[in-house]
Formats: structure tokens, sequence, C-alpha cells
């Protein structure tokens, strides 16, 4: 299968949305103002959503982000969802496949959501060969994976997250989906230099960023991916296309809002970024 490619032109890189069900109004308007769309992909989409994402990318370039995968996991795949993403694949011809590197819904622990991997080496050998079994599944195929935010520190890490993303992209042949709103709330929670972090990101392996709004509560930060994308992080954004590679920037947006309006208003400020056209304060 030949894959498709986003063009960006003359531009520091290309900009995308990540599609949900409530823009299906506003999609109309919002295709004419980005490059690409993102999928999110789990086990629970309906079929209508399938029928919607194989329309969209007769029109737009689009990448697959999945939800459940559960890629650090020492277990096998759930092979019907892995059939289901396969199939979705198929109909889409997507640019790259993304998951995040994590746990997911670790119920039984009383975790649940996308829970950080204890960065060891054992950690790096189930990651390795889950990632060897996800490119015989999806030959040909650039994979990616996310980086979390983690409001904990498991006592098992054995080195930084740094090198640990650099070790999984190295010893597993992918690429990295740098959520940089995460790293600036996992700077939040764990005090340290966000710049210092991303210093220590090996460029090469850089092929997508996730940007979005965050909620603060009395100083706190969460991952809500709201509107109003913040200064601080598209301080982070700028430094990124200035010193890395990164040629697909990708907007997200969970807050269920049908105001048109806020979305564009996120996009021409992540175009002012990219065009270096931006005014910091």
């Amino acid at each position: 299968m030949k894959h498709q490619t986003i063009e960006h032109g003359n531009r520091r890189a290309a900009i995308g949305i990540g599609l949900r069900s409530f823009m299906q109004e506003m999609y109309a308007e919002i295709k004419t103002r980005v490059d690409f769309f993102e999928f999110n992909i789990g086990k629970k989409l309906a079929g209508s959503m399938v029928d919607w994402f194989s329309n969209v990318s007769n029109e737009k370039p689009v990448v697959l982000h999945s939800i459940d995968l559960s890629t650090a996991r020492d277990e096998e795949f759930d092979m019907e969802y892995v059939n289901f993403l396969k199939t979705i694949y198929q109909q889409t011809n997507p640019c790259w496949i993304s998951e995040h590197l994590s746990f997911k819904d670790m119920r039984k622990n009383g975790l649940k959501g996308f829970i950080p991997v204890p960065r060891t080496r054992k950690s790096l050998e189930v990651i390795e060969r889950k990632l060897l079994q996800l490119h015989k599944e999806f030959p040909g195929t650039q994979l990616l994976l996310e980086n979390v935010t983690s409001s904990f520190v498991w006592k098992q890490h054995e080195m930084s997250e740094a090198e640990f993303l650099n070790r999984v992209c190295e010893q597993g042949s992918c690429g990295l989906l740098l959520d940089i709103t995460n790293v600036y709330i996992n700077s939040v929670y764990h005090n340290y230099d966000p710049y210092e972090f991303l210093r220590a990101i090996d460029r090469r392996f850089i092929k997508e960023i996730h940007i979005a709004g965050y909620t603060d509560n009395d100083g706190t930060p969460y991952d809500t991916h709201v509107g109003d994308i913040p200064e601080n992080v598209l301080r982070m954004l700028d430094w990124v296309l200035d010193n890395t590679d990164c040629e697909a920037i990708l907007i997200e947006r969970d807050d269920r809002s049908t105001d048109l309006d806020s979305y564009i208003e996120d996009i021409e400020r992540v175009q002012k970024v990219v065009e270096a056209n931006y005014v910091f304060k």
C-alpha cells in the first residue's frame, strides 16, 4: 500500500486537527483551514464514524491515533481490536499510525486511562517485542508512540524519561509523537525544566507534535484538551520547530465545544507560530 503524504509547502510544518464526532457540522469549514486530520480509534468506535473517517480520507491526508493497544502491558494484543484497527487502516490509507506509550486501564490496581510506564530494561523488552508484532501487522507503515502525562513516579525507574523515549524509538524502530502540552504538565508535576527535557530528546525521532489547551486548577494543570492554547505551550512549539525536523502539528480538542470560532482561533494561533509571525508577550 502506498501511503498518503502530508504537504506543507514552504511553511515550517503542516497543521492538522483531531477529528471528533461533535465536529461533524463544522467539518466543511475546518477542512479548508488544515492540512490533515487525525482519527482517534478505540474499541467502541461507532460504525457511522468509521464510514465518516473513510470519506474524509478521500478529501485530506489522515493519520490514525489508536487508544486501545496498551503497548507496554506484558501480554498479547487484543487481536480483535488489532484487526479492527487494520480494517480502518485499509479503508483510510493513513500516513502513519500512533499509540500512547502506556498501560491502558489497570483497573484491578485502581488505575485507569493512560498509565505511564516504569522506565526499566524489562519495559523496553516488552515494548520492543510488541512493536515488532505491530510492524508485522502493518508492514511498511510508520509507527509512532506518544509521551503521556504522569502524576506519580514509579519506584522502579532506571532511567530518565528522555533516555527511555530515545531507547524505545531506537530499539523499536518507531518514531515519537511528541505531546508538548504533556511535557509542560509533567514539568509542573515533577519540577523540571521542560526545555532541558526537549533538548535531551533525539530530534531524529520526532515525527508529529500534539498540542492542546489545558485546565489549570489552583496552579495544577490537567490534560483536558480544551481550546485557547496558552502562550507557554506555543513558545515550546516554536522551540521544537526551530530545533527539530518535525513537520506535522496536531491540535487536540476534546471539550465538545461547537463554537467554530474557537477552533479557528486555535488553528490561527498555531499557524502564526508555524509562520514565525506569532508575537510573544
